[in-house]
């Protein structure tokens, strides 16, 4: 008896499913036509399927609308002003107002690039030894607690969290 061989269907990443995501998503990943890249989520889809629904199911996901909501907040965010967050220079002298000028940056590199909170335990000590001759350095103490408390209550608005 021979044996009945199913269809296989294998669906492609097609470019006009872009236009019809808002160019939420990419075009297929080189050398893999089978997965599409959503730029929201920052990750590789399959959708050798369904297709233009695997597309839309993920769009419609959950998970794929937190990270739409969370990204829109972070573009949001990078619009605040730094001096809106820790007062003026008639508030602060001018060395104190530019040490506290730059533990808000490296709290906003750190919260960026998703780099751990502890690893300002060793760089804060490291800045002030790297640059001895700089008042700014040696100011600088923006530890693991300080930084957290940085990223949490003055750069990330509270709506951030809740909505997680």
């Amino acid at each position: 008896m021979s044996q009945v061989k199913k269809k296989t269907f294998s669906c492609k990443f097609k470019p006009e499913w872009v236009e019809k995501c808002g160019n939420e998503v990419k075009s297929s990943i080189p050398g893999n036509q089978h997965f599409f890249f959503c730029v929201i989520c920052d990750k590789a889809i399959y959708c050798e399927q369904m297709g233009g629904a695997d597309v839309s199911r993920h769009i419609q996901n959950a998970l794929h609308k937190k990270n739409k909501l969370v990204k829109k907040e972070s573009c949001s965010l990078k619009q605040v002003s730094i001096r809106s967050m820790i007062g003026s220079d008639s508030e602060l002298n001018s060395q104190e107002f530019k040490v506290r000028f730059a533990e808000v940056k490296f709290s906003m590199f750190i919260a960026e690039h998703h780099i751990p909170i502890a690893v300002m335990d060793h760089l804060s000590p490291l800045v002030a030894q790297c640059f001895p001759d700089s008042k700014i350095a040696l100011g600088f103490a923006s530890r693991r607690t300080k930084t957290a408390c940085i990223i949490n209550d003055a750069i990330a608005p509270p709506s951030l969290f809740f909505s997680l």
